[in-house]
């Protein structure tokens, strides 16, 4: 049988670049299929050939982000999303994420947290001219959190803020006599969406500001325009000297994360009444302060 040679290129790599040794054999084949190895072709091969990523930016989506709710509950109710976008070039290389201890990764098909829940990476692909690559991710502790994505030499960082439920600052006592009241003062770094209270005939509790705003007829969602977003003023007034009556006033955030307290009745004249007026807000009955002469 007549023999056919084959042929091959040599490729030569950067000496600047870490390589491995590579070989290369060439087989020749003859017309009856028959191979036989004629050379080999020895070449180092670069480690550390990277795609080209020229540049990398971070954002994150929020879950409720369009309702100006830019944060992840704290509670991990809901999942937000780190989105990596870079120059077209990219796609195909594969870009680390990590992040503090405010917020976690979970892998975006499974839904399972991953092993390491700071630290996870993504293949980027061509999306509209760009490179892309998208992980979950849920809070996992208050505060402000951070993440931070990079490739080769570039990096990019965003801030996270963590909320979680209301909280309360209770002014005056728990167990109120006849006629007593106290005033919860409710604070949030998260967005707030109802309050209401139990229905209970031995207590009123209203919108301190908005007395006609009754906690007991149901769940509260807007504020007056005099409250700010994130911030308002209930109060509690008991009409009963039972110990056994009680009244829950419950106060959630859009992600559903809740902070509650109760109020019961007491025997005993009033101690220390508290202004319902509410922080700031001056008792119309006092009279004015005169300056002194």
């Amino acid at each position: 049988c007549a023999r056919s040679a084959s042929s091959a290129e040599t490729v030569s790599a950067p000496s600047a670049l870490p390589c491995a040794h590579s070989v290369l054999p060439i087989i020749a084949m003859d017309a009856c299929g028959q191979t036989t190895e004629v050379a080999k072709l020895s070449f180092e091969l670069p480690l550390d050939a990277r795609i080209d990523v020229q540049e990398i930016d971070l954002a994150i989506g929020y879950p409720k982000g369009e309702d100006g709710a830019a944060y992840l509950p704290a509670s991990g109710s809901v999942l937000g999303v780190a989105e990596v976008t870079a120059n077209e070039a990219a796609a195909g290389a594969t870009v680390k994420l990590e992040s503090s201890g405010e917020v976690r990764f979970v892998e975006p098909n499974e839904g399972e947290e991953v092993a390491d829940p700071n630290s996870t990476s993504v293949v980027l692909a061509r999306s509209d001219g760009k490179a892309v690559g998208r992980v979950v991710m849920y809070g996992h502790q208050e505060g402000t959190g951070t993440i931070t994505a990079s490739a080769n030499d570039r990096q990019d960082f965003k801030l996270i803020k963590v909320a979680g439920p209301p909280e309360f600052v209770i002014n005056g006592d728990v167990a109120l006599p006849p006629d007593a009241a106290a005033r919860i003062d409710v604070t949030a770094e998260c967005t707030l969406d109802t309050c209401w209270a139990t229905p209970e005939p031995g207590f009123d509790v209203f919108l301190t500001r908005q007395r006609s705003r009754d906690l007991m007829a149901g769940p509260v969602r807007d504020v007056d325009d005099s409250e700010e977003d994130n911030r308002l003023s209930i109060t509690v007034v008991s009409r009963t000297e039972d110990p056994d009556a009680s009244v829950s006033v419950l106060c959630v955030d859009i992600f559903g994360q809740s902070q509650t307290t109760e109020f019961r009745g007491a025997e005993g004249p009033v101690e220390d009444e508290i202004d319902p007026s509410g922080p700031g807000e001056p008792d119309p009955k006092d009279p004015p302060d005169v300056p002194d002469e």
